[in-house]
């Protein structure tokens, strides 16, 4: 199960994926010995046409096959378009049952002999179609026989069309072949990107841009007017501007950051993408959030107050989320993301599909935006990105009975990188609440011992999983469960957290307590993008404004010790009644003992008297 050279051994699981296409489409198989017959591609009723030998899809060829009345032609709908057939499976016997491709239609074929011929190696027949049933039955060189595709074979005669003759013998009949034949433009339409532009935000409230482009460019000019122009934003929806392209074209709401425009020229017959550029669109976040501070404040403290405790509240907004980068590393958490990935050491199940993943925990209301995900030497191949939280407990349970999906599945074509981690940014953020237990799963679909590994044990608290029902592990399991203990999954997860943009640079927080005088309280706030916004308020606290000139001694005063057996006498406690100004400043206490104003043990039970 595990990798540790380049020496593969294991049971192969090969996954097979099919795209249905969603539009008209013809089986022709190949005539036999009943004549030449003509195909024509027909939009929109009909696109392309799937081609097999005369045993169809599923049976072999029949023998006996005549090359005077086993021939089919196929043309293309208009001269702007050739036909291309693509050739996806082929086997005949070799030496004795051929296929000949044609560049043209029979009467091209026949006017120009053999350099009509587009196959491997020459004809040795001229007028093929012409020649006699004894000539025509004698196999030729020249054919795709045996397993020698013929691949992707392309029309470039006048008409367009290619044409095809089959020769088989009396014996030995294999599969014969699967192809599609489609028309392609005649001349190659070749699209050329708009150049890379930067911006800022529009309007000033938005976190995007309305953004002006010119479009892509053609040649040669106008070979686009076939065709349907189309683009995509980072991977979204296709927006359609059709076959007449203006000079300009306005794509709205692009996001804040960098973004690929993903320009895609469509051939109406069948949707079928033929051409692709990228554009790259920065739009600059210019916006500087808004930072609020209360109005000043007055404060007009009572008789004897000193101070006065002030709760604010100072708001901040933005154009963009007010949020910070973060990456959730693995193990161990001081080394990564750095943290090298093994080129010598993968697991899988042999080349089966193999799932891996790991739980996280998280505090706070986390978005996750994507992955960093660790491929070794061979990197590369087909994987599968998806996000669960845990209904229940924190490891994954049998049959995986307490996810619950949050984002996924994207599949996605491994760049092949060596050795190192991968950037994989999701389609949408994955939306993790607070105090949730999430699962991150990958899955190789390949088998192809391509997941990264770093050489060090898993932390308790965070192990790395491995499942894969070929090895008789339906359910996940952690490595060391499975033998690998010393292995832990080099991944990391990618998000955005809520972020506290407001920094106090002068004055005290709220809650505090603020004395007489005038106290200045300054913030700062920034944004992702690093604007900045500043304000600032003053809090006046005012002493009492008419004290009384009267004071007044309390007749007794009786004072207790604290913990450690001091007191502290204030004017508060010697004065009564009276409208009095700040007791701490305006009047002192003198009590003359050996300590001052400070009671202290030695006089416990003592009495003094004083004046006011």
């Amino acid at each position: 199960m595990k990798k540790r050279t380049l020496t593969y051994l294991g049971m192969v699981l090969l996954n097979v994926l099919f795209a249905a296409q969603m539009f008209a489409q013809t089986t022709v198989n190949m005539p036999y010995n009943t004549g030449a017959a003509t195909f024509n591609i027909a939009p929109p009723a009909t696109c392309f046409y799937n081609f097999f030998d005369n045993g169809g899809s599923a049976g072999n060829y029949s023998a006996s096959s005549s090359p005077v009345t086993s021939i089919v032609t196929f043309c293309p709908s208009s001269a702007a378009s050739v036909i291309s057939a693509n050739f996806s499976s082929f086997a005949t016997e070799n030496t004795f049952d051929a296929l000949y491709i044609y560049n043209g239609n029979v009467a091209e074929t026949n006017a120009a002999g053999p350099n009509a011929s587009i196959s491997v190696g020459n004809l040795v027949q001229a007028n093929q179609f012409n020649s006699g049933s004894a000539q025509a039955s004698t196999f030729r060189a020249g054919g795709f026989q045996g397993g020698t595709s013929p691949g992707v074979r392309t029309a470039t005669a006048a008409s367009g069309c290619l044409t095809f003759q089959f020769d088989s013998d009396s014996s030995v009949q294999p599969a014969g072949w699967a192809a599609v034949v489609a028309q392609v433009p005649r001349v190659a339409c070749v699209m050329t990107a708009p150049a890379n532009l930067t911006v800022g935000n529009s309007p000033a409230t938005a976190c995007a841009a309305n953004v002006t482009t010119a479009a892509p460019s053609f040649a040669p000019a106008g070979c686009n007017s076939a065709f349907s122009l189309q683009y995509r934003v980072n991977g979204g929806a296709p927006v359609v501007i059709g076959s007449v392209v203006p000079a300009t074209v306005t794509i709205l709401g692009v996001p804040v950051g960098v973004n690929t425009i993903r320009w895609e020229l469509v051939d109406p017959c069948g949707n079928v993408v033929i051409s692709t550029v990228n554009q790259t669109v920065t739009v600059n976040d210019t916006t500087p959030p808004t930072i609020t501070c209360p109005a000043d404040m007055v404060i007009n403290l009572d008789a004897g107050e000193c101070s006065s405790i002030v709760s604010y509240t100072v708001g901040v907004t933005d154009n963009c989320p007010l949020v910070e980068n973060i990456i959730i590393t693995q193990n161990p958490p001081s080394n990564n993301p750095a943290q090298a990935v093994d080129a010598a050491q993968s697991l899988n199940c042999g080349f089966a599909q193999t799932k891996f993943g790991r739980v996280f925990f998280t505090a706070e209301d986390l978005s996750i935006t994507g992955l960093q995900v660790g491929q070794r030497t061979n990197g590369g191949g087909a994987y599968t990105f998806s996000v669960y939280t845990l209904t229940s407990g924190t490891t994954p349970a049998a049959g995986n009975a307490n996810f619950s999906l949050v984002y996924g599945p994207q599949n996605v074509t491994m760049p092949n990188i060596g050795t190192g981690y991968a950037p994989i940014t999701f389609t949408a953020p994955a939306a993790i609440p607070a105090g949730s237990y999430y699962f991150v799963e990958i899955i190789d679909q390949d088998g192809n011992y391509t997941m990264g590994n770093i050489a060090a044990a898993d932390n308790a608290a965070t192990p790395s999983y491995i499942a894969s029902a070929a090895c008789g592990l339906p359910n996940y399991g952690t490595f060391a469960s499975v033998g690998f203990s010393g292995l832990s999954l080099a991944f990391n997860v990618v998000g955005l957290v809520a972020a506290d943009p407001v920094n106090q640079t002068s004055g005290l927080p709220s809650g505090s307590e603020f004395f007489v005088g005038v106290t200045t309280n300054c913030f700062e706030a920034f944004d992702v993008a690093g604007n900045q916004s500043t304000c600032c308020f003053d809090v006046d606290v005012r002493e009492y404004a008419h004290p009384t000139n009267q004071l007044v001694c309390n007749d007794q005063v009786q004072v207790s010790l604290d913990e450690n057996c001091t007191a502290e006498i204030g004017a508060d406690d010697i004065l009564e009644g009276g409208l009095y100004g700040c007791y701490d400043t305006r009047y002192t206490v003198m009590i003359i003992t050996p300590m001052g104003g400070r009671i202290s043990p030695a006089v416990v039970n003592s009495t003094y008297s004083g004046n006011g």
